[in-house]
């Protein structure tokens, strides 16, 4: 083992007498995406996924949440944490500030998952997705925000990219 890396603390303490941020002296570990630690799985949180933006982007992963290892099937797909900032999903009990954990996929496992899907060049949004004959309708959960269909024609021109599905939220109080 012989290689660990000091606590992101003293990095952020580090970066700012070099004058640099803390992503960018941990390029190495953004590149690799996952950090296995002692039984734990080091999972970027990133603020927004939007079409130009690289999903794990230094200014766009804003920290890590720790999960144990063999909570997450890795030889399979990647995952991250998506921090909300908004208020969509509510009655789902996803909250703004809430961290959803996103397995990468782009294809609907079941009618009614939360999945994580990028229209055109908007912020990626959190909806129930239903496959419907003609498309897909992606459902909020409040009241505030109607459903949204896509036809058939808007998901092959690539104007609606499903980026993967909420496997759980972590509440922050």
């Amino acid at each position: 083992k012989g290689v660990q890396l000091p606590e992101l603390e003293n990095i952020k303490k580090i970066a700012k007498v070099l004058g640099v941020s803390h992503q960018y002296l941990l390029e190495d570990e953004f590149m690799n995406e996952f950090v296995i630690e002692e039984g734990f799985i080091k999972v970027p949180v990133v603020s927004m996924v939007k079409k130009g933006i690289p999903l794990l982007a230094n200014e766009n992963v804003i920290g890590f949440e720790y999960v144990l290892k063999g909570e997450l099937d890795m030889n399979s797909t990647e995952y991250f944490y998506l921090k909300v900032r908004t208020t969509d999903m509510e009655n789902a009990r996803i909250h703004k500030g809430d961290r959803v954990l996103i397995r990468k996929q782009t294809s609907i496992d079941n009618e009614g998952d939360i999945m994580l899907v990028r229209i055109g060049n908007e912020e990626a949004i959190l909806r129930r997705i239903y496959s419907k004959k003609e498309g897909i309708v992606l459902q909020s959960e409040h009241v505030g925000y109607p459903p949204i269909f896509f036809t058939k024609t808007d998901i092959a021109n690539k104007d609606v990219v499903i980026i993967g599905k909420a496997i759980e939220v972590k509440i922050k109080l």
